[in-house]
């Protein structure tokens, strides 16, 4: 299914290495403006080189006043050394006419660059090359890259439905969901409230702490998925500052749990129930002790670790430039911080302590990730979800993250 109302361009390559056998690099798609270049998607290519990319007219007309209808294509190819990225290549394709598909009844808009040859040899040790930057464009923070609208949702749902039912097993899911693109969470967030707590009756400062709530999830989080609603909440000013394949992404990972919460309803019901008690300590001003948070960072580490499992290990490698675009690791902490870290409560704990280790959502989606990943043979397409699974989440991430990475690296059979 392509959209009819505008075009939707798609890009794809290869990287090698100049004798040909191919290389694990960082591909940036950009477009050449007279002033600051926009930067459309960026990604790192698989194991055999490949990489993919698929975009809207607003990723290449960032500027007010843009209208171009073919962006001005050009690559970067940069490689890691060590901690850096070493930019080694460019080339420039110009106005590419995308004709491959001028005559599809369909309307893609699809070109293939062919393989972009590295100066350099598999084990030779990268030298950057002078007045390259691995992302050009993306000081463009805050440029929109996509217009969200029913219809674009409608055809990202579609392609990505498939590739989730695939992996999963599970089968309808877009059965019963209704996608709802949010300007603000404040509503929303207002009524679970109301469901959680089972009142209405909010004082001035309760409804501040819930709108200021709703306010830090808006900048930070994409889409969430309302088990009791059933509907996915979409974040337009989150989104649009992404590209097309980062929003299927998004779109998988929250389908994942719709699989997730038809085929085990009782977590669906332990699911509240940590809403519940979370929401509580939110406006009670208390925290829940060790035991409790242990018990639910453990339950979310399941559920969300094996969403990520699906959207990083195996979606990542059908959308190589799914990649969010100008994120900083400031934003990750930012996004997934708990509502008991003692910084979110709304005045001192009446009663209680925060002492002790405190379990961020970073660390739930890193430990539940790690512990399918053991689960996975090499080379093994993904493992089933287990609704009795409980990772064990530690409070330090460091050691979890570098875990993740190997774990991540020996199931897709990288070298």
């Amino acid at each position: 299914m392509v959209s009819q109302r505008r075009p939707i361009f798609t890009v794809r390559g290869r990287v090698a290495f100049f004798d040909g056998t191919p290389a694990r690099a960082y591909v940036a798609i950009v477009d050449a403006d007279p002033d600051l270049d926009d930067l459309i998607a960026a990604g790192t290519t698989e194991p055999d080189g490949t990489f993919r990319a698929s975009f809207t007219a607003e990723a290449f007309n960032q500027e007010a006043g843009e209208a171009e209808a073919r962006p001005d294509l050009y690559v970067i190819v940069s490689v890691l050394s060590g901690t850096s990225m070493v930019p080694l290549l460019r080339r420039d394709f110009g106005k590419l006419a995308f004709a491959n598909a001028a005559s599809s009844a369909n309307g893609a808009m699809e070109e293939d660059l062919g393989t972009l040859l590295l100066p350099l040899g598999r084990g030779e040790k990268p030298s950057p090359t002078p007045g390259l930057r691995s992302s050009p464009g993306r000081g463009k923070v805050g440029a929109r890259r996509l217009r969200l609208d029913d219809d674009l949702v409608e055809l990202a749902v579609d392609e990505v439905a498939h590739h989730v039912e695939a992996l999963t097993g599970w089968s309808r899911l877009r059965d019963g969901v209704r996608f709802a693109i949010m300007d603000d969470f404040d509503e929303p967030y207002r009524e679970r409230a109301r469901r959680l707590l089972g009142r209405s009756d909010f004082s001035p400062d309760e409804l501040a702490w819930i709108a200021s709530f709703a306010r830090g999830c808006e900048a930070d989080v994409f889409a969430q998925w309302d088990q009791v609603a059933q509907v996915v909440l979409l974040n337009r000013r989150g989104l649009e500052l992404q590209g097309l394949d980062c929003l299927k992404v998004t779109l998988g990972h929250e389908l994942v749990h719709v699989g997730q919460m038809r085929a085990r309803p009782d977590l669906a019901a332990l699911q509240e129930l940590v809403w519940s008690r979370s929401w509580r300590h939110l406006l009670d001003g208390t925290v829940a002790t060790v035991d409790e948070r242990r018990e639910d960072a453990r339950l979310m580490a399941n559920i969300e670790g094996y969403a990520a499992y699906i959207e990083e290990t195996y979606l990542a490698r059908i959308y190589t430039h799914a990649t969010p675009v100008a994120r900083h690791a400031a934003a990750a902490d930012r996004r997934f911080r708990t509502w008991e870290n003692e910084r979110t409560l709304p005045k001192t704990p009446a009663g209680g302590s925060v002492e002790g280790p405190v379990w961020t959502k970073a660390s739930q989606y890193v430990a539940g990730h790690a512990a399918y990943l053991r689960r996975t043979p090499v080379e093994a397409g993904p493992v089933p979800f287990d609704g009795d699974l409980r990772p064990a989440v530690e409070p330090d991430d460091l050691e979890l993250a570098e875990l993740l990475i190997a774990l991540r690296e020996r199931a897709r059979g990288a070298s």
